[in-house]
């Protein structure tokens, strides 16, 4: 529904439509204003989800143009100054913001980004901690919160096991951070956030089975990962072989980043590991389509080409990787084709690789 809306807006404004209609009350002025902005804010948020973040800066700017009132825009523009390192541009954006809009999560966690770039860690910790407070589900805030105390040298306050936790993942212990978030867990087995820290440090403790397990056994808090979580499960799965799991999971790693060709490529391996190849191969070609040339992307096309019988199709895929192949079967199949199309009376030139 947003896309059509921002779609019918769009040929609202190329039918010569952007300026004011003439012969309305101040009202409907108004109410203009901020449609216009809304489109701009939808722009922004397509630009940023596609990591544009100059382009997603730039609608953002249009939108407080048209509406010099919209606080989202304001603070999403304050959050990507910052994120950039421009602190000062930040901290202005930020006083265009009235009191009311001074209170909530997304304001405290852009004003400690503001703080953290100005060197006053100890104050950064506290607002990014105020952030975390009002919107405990957000692991960013919890991230950046512990960072900033370590920069301060203030330890997580008694009783905080979820920053106690991040502090010891960030000091490299990652023994004593998994013992913290079992801890928290523990305590409140429906912690969204001690649930996805743990699956994160035991992923990157390269303990796969055990965050595989986890996941597989909280079905609700699985589903309500997102972002590098969800994917760190995702690939969890995959590298234990759980191939239903990991298809699940990237399935919704591709909804939510369909533009990211390695999202496409692991839910392909995961479709052919459960014996789908025609849809592992529809994702092979989207990560192809996405990243032109991706070695993963063309070895696995190519091998399900090969077991298709589609030798030619599976050679215009495997040609460009020569002295890239390792896997043993991949590499019976490549000088198999070799010999079929570059040598005896029936050669051919070796093709470029392409998307078949």
């Amino acid at each position: 529904m947003k896309r059509a809306c921002l779609f019918a807006f769009a040929a609202a404004l190329g039918a010569g439509c952007a300026s004011t209609p003439q012969g309305w009350d101040e009202a409907g002025v108004r109410q203009w204003s901020r449609s216009k902005a809304g489109f701009y804010l939808g722009l922004a948020e397509q630009e940023e989800a596609r990591g544009r973040r100059s382009e997603a800066l730039g609608y953002l700017r249009q939108a407080v143009a048209e509406n010099p009132a919209e606080t989202g825009a304001w603070l999403r523009i304050a959050r990507l100054l910052a994120e950039e390192g421009r602190a000062p541009e930040a901290a202005a954006a930020l006083d265009r913001l009235p009191p009311e809009a001074r209170r909530g999560a997304e304001y405290a966690f852009a004003r400690g980004l503001v703080l953290e770039l100005s060197g006053q860690a100890e104050a950064a910790a506290q607002s990014f901690g105020e952030a975390v407070r009002l919107a405990p589900g957000r692991p960013e805030f919890r991230k950046h919160e512990a960072e900033a105390a370590l920069a301060a040298n203030r330890p997580a306050p008694p009783g905080d096991d979820l920053l106690a936790a991040e502090l010891e993942r960030r000091r490299g212990s990652l023994d004593g951070a998994t013992a913290l978030y079992r801890k928290a867990l523990a305590a409140a087995p429906g912690d969204g956030e001690a649930f996805g820290g743990l699956v994160e440090v035991l992923f990157f403790s390269k303990r796969f089975t055990e965050a595989s397990d986890l996941l597989r056994g909280s079905p609700a808090q699985a589903a309500a990962l997102h972002g590098v979580r969800l994917r760190l499960g995702a690939d969890a799965h995959l590298i234990v072989k759980r191939f239903a799991d990991a298809a699940d999971a990237y399935a919704r790693v591709v909804a939510e980043a369909p533009r990211s060709e390695e999202a496409r490529y692991r839910r392909g391996l995961s479709l052919e590991g459960l014996g789908r190849p025609a849809e592992a191969l529809a994702d092979y070609r989207a990560a192809l389509d996405l990243r032109p040339g991706h070695p993963g992307a063309l070895l696995r096309a190519g091998m399900v080409h090969f077991r298709s019988g589609r030798r030619e199709e599976a050679w215009t895929m495997l040609a460009g990787l020569s002295g890239r192949i390792v896997e043993p079967d991949a590499l019976r199949a490549f000088e198999e084709l070799r010999r079929d199309f570059e040598s005896g009376p029936t050669a051919r030139r070796r093709p470029a690789p392409g998307k078949r």
